[in-house]
């Protein structure tokens, strides 16, 4: 996905990333900035989950390594166990809480 112009170097954003089986949707500030296709299935894994990384690459033998680090700081992380919309992307742009 690319959304290089919904992004402002500098400032507080808010991001989503939503996959609902057939399609994976960013969200920058609530609203719909990119969306792709996506035929994947989800298996079952033991490795590791880089948050401002690229871990492509990375090995048992060099675990340190990840490519293209983000330079900031990420202040809340959440996993939903469904898909979210773009009025659910809006009310956590907004710090709402989600409630099933």
């Amino acid at each position: 996905l690319k959304a290089k112009d919904a992004i402002k170097e500098g400032e507080e954003q808010s991001f989503a990333l939503s996959f609902d089986g057939e399609e994976v949707n960013l969200y920058v500030g609530g609203l719909l900035a990119a969306s792709k296709e996506f035929d994947a299935t989800w298996e079952e894994t033991d490795g590791d989950l880089m948050l401002g990384a690229n871990n492509r690459g990375r090995s048992e033998a060099r675990p340190e390594w990840a490519k293209h680090r983000f330079e900031g700081e990420i202040s809340e992380f959440a996993f939903f166990d469904e898909a979210i919309d773009e009025a659910d992307a809006q009310a956590l742009a907004n710090g709402d809480v989600l409630i099933a």
